[in-house]
C-alpha cells in the first residue's frame, strides 16, 4: 500500500492535471489552434515534470516508510540524505536503488513491470532530461498523461515490491 504522503501527493497532482485539462477545454473555444497547440505544450511538460517529481518523491518516500520503523534515527537520517541524492529516476536507476537495498526487491520489480510502464517511467526521465536542458518537447498531451498513469501505477507496484 502506498504511504498517505504518497497518495496525497498523487491526488493533489490529479486535481491539478484535471484543472488542465478543463482549462485547455474553455479556451479551446476562444483561442486560435496555434494558441490552443503552445498551451496544450506547456501543459504535456507540467506534466513530464510533476511526473519526474512523482516518481522520485514518492520512491523515497515508500523506501523512507519501510525504514522508519526498522532503523534508528541515525540510520534514518543518513538514509534520507542519500535518498535525496537519487533523482530523475528511470528503470535502470530504480533497479540500481532497490538493489542497494535488497537484490530481491530489484528482481522482482524486473520481472513485475509490464514493458509499457518501463516504457513510460524511462520517457518520462528522457524527456525531463531534455526539458531542462531547454528542448523541445513535441510528445502529445494525450501521450505524456499515459506516462503520468503509468508512473502511478509503478509506485503502487514499488510499494508492494519493497516489503
Amino acid at each position: 500500500m502506498l504511504p498517505l504522503e504518497v497518495c496525497s501527493h498523487i491526488k493533489r497532482l490529479d486535481a491539478r492535471i484535471n484543472s488542465i485539462e478543463t482549462s485547455l477545454e474553455t479556451i479551446n473555444d476562444h483561442c486560435s489552434m496555434r494558441d490552443l497547440s503552445k498551451m496544450q505544450n506547456i501543459s504535456a511538460n507540467y506534466i513530464v515534470i510533476a511526473s519526474a517529481g512523482l516518481l522520485e518523491t514518492g520512491l523515497q518516500c515508500i523506501l523512507k516508510a519501510y525504514c522508519s520503523p526498522r532503523c534508528s534515527p541515525q540510520l534514518q537520517q543518513y538514509l534520507e540524505f542519500n535518498l535525496e541524492r537519487h533523482t530523475t529516476m528511470n528503470c535502470e536507476k530504480i533497479d540500481t536503488l532497490l538493489r542497494k537495498f535488497d537484490t530481491s526487491w530489484a528482481d522482482r520489480f524486473d520481472s513485475e513491470i509490464e514493458r509499457q510502464q518501463r516504457i513510460a517511467i524511462d520517457s518520462i526521465k528522457s524527456l525531463r532530461d531534455e526539458l531542462a536542458h531547454g528542448k523541445h518537447n513535441g510528445t502529445g498531451l494525450h501521450i505524456v498523461k499515459g506516462y503520468y498513469g503509468h508512473s502511478k501505477t509503478t509506485l503502487k507496484l514499488l510499494s508492494e515490491v519493497i516489503v
